[in-house]
This record gives C-alpha cells, sequence and structure tokens, in this order.
C-alpha cells in the first residue's frame, strides 16, 4: 500500500524534553492513532507534520516528496486543534469559509452545504462559537478543515472534553470520514481519507485505530495493529498506561509436565514467586513478559478447590469500582495482583481493605507479551 506520510529519524531538541529518533509510516487510507500521556511528544509530532514546528534533524514525506522545509500553507494538510481555535467574531458560516479565497467561496458553496448537511450543522451556520456545545464545535472545526481539501487530516485529541453521547457520535463521524463515506465534493467521495489521531485514552484508539503507535517521553515504544498492541504489550509502561495491570517479567524453567512450566516473576522485593504457565514455543534464556486479564482471577474466602493451578494467599490492598464491577487488588507476597469480579459477589462476599483472601488464576489464562 502506498505511503502518504513517512518521517524518518525525527528528533527535536527542547531543554527538559526531546522526540528521539522518531519513524513512523502511514499508508493510504489509515487511520493511524498516536497514543501516549500527556506531555510524551505526540502533539508536537503532529506540529512537525503540519510545519508549525521544524525538527532538530530528520525528515518529513508526503507523497514521496521531501515537505521538511515547505511552509505551513503549501503542505495541504488539515489540521484540527484540541481547542477547536474557532473565531468567536464570525459566524459559523464564516469560519468554514475563512480558510478559502474568494473565488473557492463561491464555487464550492454547494459543497460546503453538503458537508456540513452531513455533520449536521447546517442549522448552525449563522451562530458564532461562544453559542455552541463542545460536539457543535467539533463539527464546525470538522468541516472548516475539510473544505481545504486536505491530503491528510491530524486530530489532535479530537474528543477531549466531550461528554459520553457526544463521544459517540463524533467517533461515528471521524470513522465516516476516513472511510470516505463523508467527503467533501464528488472528486472525494468514497475516497479514504488518510488519519493521524493524537489521543491519550486507549479505548478511543482502540475503537478508530487501524494502527497504533505507543508513545513514552519523546519515544516510540511499540507501534502495531491494534489488537496485536493491547494484548501484547511490551513494557508494563505499556501495559499499565492501556488498562492492563497484571503485566509481569520473569524466567521460565522446563518442566517434565509436557504442557505447563514454571515462570519465576521477577520481583523488586526479591521474594520469589512462581506461576504455572503454558510452555512457550521457543525456549530462551531472557526474560518473558506475560499478561493476565484481571477478569480471569478468581477471588475466594477459602482456598479454591479446583483444575486452577496458580493459588495464592494475600492481602486485599485496594478497591476500586469499575464499570464492568469492582476492582480488588491483592498483595501475595510483595507482589499485586488484580481481580475484577462482579458486584454481586463483591458484596456476598463483604470483601474489605486489609482482609485476607486467595487469589487464583487457570494456567491457560496466561498470555505471553
Amino acid at each position: 500500500m502506498r505511503k502518504v506520510i513517512r518521517l524518518e529519524a525525527i528528533n527535536k531538541k527542547f531543554t527538559g524534553f526531546a522526540l528521539k529518533d522518531v519513524n513512523i509510516e502511514v499508508s493510504n487510507g489509515e487511520y493511524y492513532v498516536l497514543l501516549g500521556r500527556s506531555g510524551s511528544g505526540k502533539s508536537l509530532i503532529l506540529e512537525i507534520i503540519a510545519g508549525l514546528q521544524k525538527p532538530s534533524s530528520g525528515k518529513v514525506i508526503i507523497n514521496g516528496r521531501d515537505i521538511t522545509s515547505l511552509p505551513i500553507h503549501k503542505r495541504r494538510i488539515g489540521f484540527v486543534f484540541q481547542n477547536q481555535s474557532l473565531f468567536p467574531h464570525m459566524t459559523v458560516r464564516e469560519n468554514i469559509k475563512f480558510a478559502l479565497n474568494s473565488k473557492e467561496r463561491i464555487l464550492q458553496q454547494s459543497n460546503i452545504d453538503n458537508l456540513s448537511d452531513f455533520l449536521n450543522i447546517l442549522h448552525l451556520m449563522e451562530r458564532f462559537p461562544l453559542s455552541l456545545s463542545l460536539g457543535e464545535s467539533h463539527r464546525v472545526a470538522l468541516v472548516r478543515t475539510l473544505v481545504t481539501n486536505p491530503s491528510c487530516l491530524l486530530l489532535d485529541e479530537p474528543l477531549s472534553s466531550l461528554d459520553a453521547q457526544s463521544k459517540y457520535e463524533i467517533r461515528s463521524l471521524l470513522r465516516k470520514i476516513n472511510q470516505g463515506i463523508v467527503y467533501f465534493g464528488e472528486s472525494n467521495k468514497n475516497k479514504p481519507m488518510t488519519v493521524i489521531h493524537v489521543t491519550h485514552d486507549y479505548e478511543e484508539a482502540l475503537a478508530l485505530s487501524t494502527r497504533i503507535s505507543v508513545i513514552e517521553e519523546g519515544l516510540i515504544t511499540q507501534e502495531g495493529k491494534p489488537q496485536e498492541v493491547f494484548r501484547h504489550p511490551k513494557s508494563s509502561f505499556i501495559a499499565k498506561f492501556i488498562g492492563i495491570k497484571n503485566f509481569y517479567r520473569g524466567h521460565i524453567s522446563k518442566s517434565d509436565d509436557s504442557d505447563i512450566c514454571k515462570f519465576e516473576v521477577i520481583n523488586e522485593d526479591e521474594n520469589y514467586l512462581y506461576f504455572s504457565v503454558p510452555k512457550p514455543e521457543i525456549f530462551t534464556q531472557e526474560e518473558y513478559s506475560l499478561t493476565i486479564r484481571s477478569e480471569d482471577v478468581i477471588l475466594s474466602l477459602d482456598k479454591i478447590e479446583s483444575s486452577v493451578r496458580n493459588i495464592f494467599h494475600g492481602v486485599i490492598t485496594d478497591i476500586e469500582n469499575a464499570v464492568n464491577g469492582v476492582e480488588i487488588t491483592v498483595d501475595i507476597g510483595g507482589l499485586d495482583i488484580s481481580s475484577l469480579i462482579t458486584y454481586g459477589s463483591f458484596k456476598k462476599m463483604n470483601l474489605q481493605l486489609k482482609q485476607t483472601v486467595y487469589a487464583g488464576f487457570k494456567a491457560s489464562a496466561v498470555r505471553f507479551a
């Protein structure tokens, strides 16, 4: 597939922060998400692509052309800022037309109205930005960017500060824009729009992306399809950031059992703890990383009598309400393990902080990262 955007060894240095050797390739029609915490450098990457910042070294290549030194207005890149940047003294219609010259404003009027109708803002055209909801402001900013007919679309935290219903609606719109279902002008009908989207929300990334890069302190630490990144995080930072609480590193020793091995967990307290895990396809002396879904960890007040191989006695150190139940953290000999149980089970067991419980999981619940 043709590469639309390519960043080659991008570095950008500031006092106390730097982007470090960033390499990204985005194919035509991809929905590419940069996922990271605030201050990790993800928005800075968008600004370098758009031309708002110049890299200390490296190249920005769009459609095979080196545009690193090209002025912003010649790049044909659409950028939707986190705060929408609408002009408060202009109506919605005037904001949308601002980026067009006088001739384009006349020629494109029909296309502007069609796109505004698609995004359900046609009835807002004579309103001023201060009278709009956040969701409406986001739609106006999208229309204003798309009418410039960009070759790709950069989105900086486009769903931040929105309520749940507005997030759902804008997410649906972004998918349709990416797929070419929502478009500006007949020549773009059914033509996929390449999108690079910056966010700190892993659920947002999972819902929209075809590919994800995780960025940590100016460095891209993992890249891949969303299922690969979320099922096989390469570090504890990535695992914790995307909501996986049970991430462990350790060494595997061979076992007489044909299917099960012993996993020695690397523990900062230097307490020895072992898990029974499935035998990996290839044995090495290197560290392994594994994850266990919180849903797969069983809690019991009494010792678990079943086929569960991994059973530990521990103390509850944290209790947190979750969307799908209650998340319980248990200290099992200097190591935390998280279990997600139903609210009914939580009430039935009457669980409390500092209470002792048994935590267990099957060897089959282990996933190697």
